[in-house]
């Protein structure tokens, strides 16, 4: 009972730890930022918390610094979230083509596909104003004939 207890503790401390990661990255606050990093026992939460820190990373902030600075801890670029969009999708999306290059260069699968086959490439392809996005993919390895579960290519 007692050991529950202190496992509790443990996770809810963890968690807000996370929390407050989380907020800095939004805030763009480097410095609390830096502080929760330094943290060794933050790590292993970090790590199992991939998606959610990279997708806010590459989707709420255009300073590269925080992606750099998890990636380096460890964090995993082809782990996807609950809803099965990929770090890669989301920085696609958002247009960012800095973090989509960070995230390439950090071993991202350019042919990650969300659970409808759809990659990044394709979100690419889909929007205007992301052609310089749909180029790096392109040359980073991103297959221009994956088709989406629908048989969708998405070639502009």
């Amino acid at each position: 009972m007692i050991q529950n207890i202190i496992d509790f503790v443990g996770k809810t401390k963890s968690n807000l730890r996370l929390r407050t990661l989380c907020s800095s990255i939004s805030r763009e606050d480097k410095e609390t930022f830096d502080l929760l990093l330094s943290d060794s026992d933050l790590k292993e939460v970090l790590v199992s918390e991939s998606p959610l820190l990279l997708g806010i990373a590459v989707a709420e902030v255009s300073d590269i610094y925080y992606l750099k600075k998890l990636l380096a801890l460890g964090l995993d670029p082809n782990m996807p979230d609950n809803m099965g969009l990929y770090p890669i999708h989301k920085a696609t999306e958002t247009g960012n083509v800095a973090a989509v290059e960070v995230l390439l260069n950090s071993a991202a699968d350019p042919n990650a596909s969300d659970p409808s086959g759809v990659t990044a490439l394709h979100i690419a392809n889909s929007f205007d104003g992301l052609s310089e996005i749909s180029d790096l993919l392109i040359r980073m390895g991103a297959n221009i004939y994956q088709r989406d579960k629908l048989g969708k290519r998405y070639l502009m």
